[in-house]
């Protein structure tokens, strides 16, 4: 697991960010794979596998590995959002909706998400 810090991606290749081999000083870390079902700048962890066969299995919606976050959010909650999730939500630039999604309100500024494919959070 690597500890990322705000601004780089959860990736091994983004021409776009700055990628989390930057702080891997091993031989082998062109063969590592970022096991982590989110792309994202925010800080946060992430898996590291050499294992692609793995990394696949719980990254890929082929698989449904579901992946359950704890998310803390700037302000409350509107109402109806986890019904909304429960359905899918539309992404930026996407053109189909999410798998659906289990949004369990904590708090009003403190959600659990559980999910079965990847996003892209940037």
């Amino acid at each position: 697991m690597l500890n990322k810090p705000q601004g780089y991606v959860c990736s091994t290749d983004d021409p776009d960010h700055p990628t989390i081999l930057y702080f891997l000083d091993e031989p082998v870390a062109h063969k590592l794979h970022a096991a982590d079902g989110w792309i994202s700048t925010p800080p946060g962890w992430c898996w590291m596998t050499d294992d692609g066969q793995w990394s696949h299995r719980i990254t890929s919606p082929r698989h449904h590995c579901e992946k359950t976050y704890l998310v803390a959010l700037e302000s409350p909650l509107a109402e109806g959002t986890a019904e909304l999730f429960a359905k899918g939500v539309q992404l930026h630039n996407e053109k189909d909706l999410t798998k659906p999604a289990l949004l369990e309100v904590i708090t009003p500024t403190e959600v659990r998400l559980t999910i079965s494919e990847a996003a892209t959070i940037r």
